[in-house]
């Protein structure tokens, strides 16, 4: 566990010298947390309002391109709000079994995505995944629940070295074991809790319990950054390593495999084009590469 908690730590030393980048694309977490909070009113007479309001500043978190989960969720609200308010009813009621509440909201769903698929061609999923559930839990329960990306956690997981407790299928149990593993790490460091808080304001949910702040970390170890400074990026869960720039150097640097290449530091989506500049740039990372 140990070692566990020492990768979480490098982590955070990247997390904290990109802190101010990172909250300017982030922030909105808090905030679309917070517009749920002083929205959302089960009882409401027009139930369907109250959502759309409740999730208003919901961003990307439950829809993309090609993942609609709120759209159905809003669709089937207009057209039976009471069906879609009892739903909520029973997945919010924290005296039953999670999975028992999980395997509830998708039955309901399945039945009304085949009723539209009868009148449109493109109805053909509910897309209420467990990511989109972990959503709707988090917003109203902020301090119990993490939003769920198995993405992350197939590649965080190995990369921290974090043994899962349950079996594979109890997947949102391992998660959460995960998150709560970073969450332990976070509240130890007083310069971080500092920064976090210090840059919540009033609109922002107040995450006392530093749960939102856990995921934002994890967010970050597995996307990577994107500043001029520093890159980092996680190589199929194998390893990750930060080249500083020579103004200042961190002390840690990790081999994943083999065979490296230098890569500039620039943006993300940029970084394959910069690769053969990288000699020229004042920072790189070392990406191992296995295979050769």
């Amino acid at each position: 566990m140990e070692n566990t908690k020492t990768k979480i730590r490098e982590i955070i030393v990247a997390y904290k010298a990109d802190f101010v980048r990172v909250d300017g694309e982030e922030r909105y977490k808090w905030i679309a947390v917070k517009c749920f909070q002083d929205n959302w009113d089960i009882d409401a007479p027009d139930f369907h309002a109250m959502l759309v309001k409740a999730f208003e500043k919901r961003a990307n978190l439950i829809g993309s391109s090609y993942y609609f989960p709120y759209k159905v969720l809003a669709e089937f609200a207009s057209l039976e709000p009471e069906t879609v308010r009892t739903l909520f009813h029973n997945l919010y009621d924290e005296t039953l079994p999670l999975d028992e509440r999980i395997v509830k909201w998708r039955q309901v769903f399945e039945p009304f995505v085949k009723r539209q698929n009868l009148q449109y061609d493109n109805w053909k999923q509910s897309f209420q995944d467990l990511h989109a559930i972990s959503v709707y839990l988090a917003f109203k329960y902020p301090d119990k629940y993490y939003i769920f990306k198995s993405s992350i956690y197939k590649k965080l997981a190995v990369y921290v070295g974090f043994a899962p407790k349950h079996d594979k299928k109890a997947q949102y149990a391992n998660y959460t074991d995960l998150f709560d593993v970073i969450r332990e790490v976070v509240v130890e460091d007083d310069e971080l809790t500092a920064l976090s808080l210090g840059r919540l304001t009033e609109d922002c949910f107040a995450d006392s319990n530093y749960r939102m702040l856990a995921m934002d970390i994890a967010y970050f170890g597995y996307f990577g950054t994107r500043s001029v400074a520093r890159e980092l990026w996680l190589s199929g869960g194998k390893g990750w390593v930060i080249c500083e720039s020579s103004r200042q150097r961190l002390k840690y640097k990790k081999k994943a495999s083999a065979r490296t290449m230098l890569i500039a530091v620039g943006n993300l989506s940029m970084i394959l084009k910069s690769a053969m500049l990288s000699l020229r740039n004042k920072a790189c990372i070392r990406l191992s590469v296995a295979g050769r």
